[in-house]
């Protein structure tokens, strides 16, 4: 499984437009490049989650989502499972649940 992932966030196609648009004033310049940076940043680190996972479930394994409360919290993610054992859990939505 190849996923390609490319930098088109709302964040970046607005910092993409300011830039063309009005980079030559250089406090929106340097804003617009941070932006990007930031951006560019979060996409490096999903690349190399994707990458972990096809990694960890390329001989066997299985990659599914989950969710998982207690009295507590709810989690919600992606897991590797392989020969029935969690090799890989990345959390991306954990919230707290209220008593009542």
């Amino acid at each position: 499984m190849m996923l390609v992932l490319e930098n088109n966030t709302d964040a970046a196609s607005v910092a993409r437009s300011v830039k063309m648009k009005w980079g030559d004033v250089p406090e929106l310049g340097k804003y617009a490049d941070l932006v990007l940076r930031v951006e560019t940043d979060k996409l490096q680190h999903l690349q190399a989650m994707v990458r972990d996972f096809e990694r960890d479930s390329a001989t066997g394994g299985m990659i599914v989502d989950y969710v998982w409360a207690d009295e507590g919290k709810e989690e919600t993610g992606l897991l590797v499972l392989k020969g029935g054992d969690v090799v890989r859990r990345q959390a991306f939505v954990t919230t707290t649940r209220r008593a009542g």
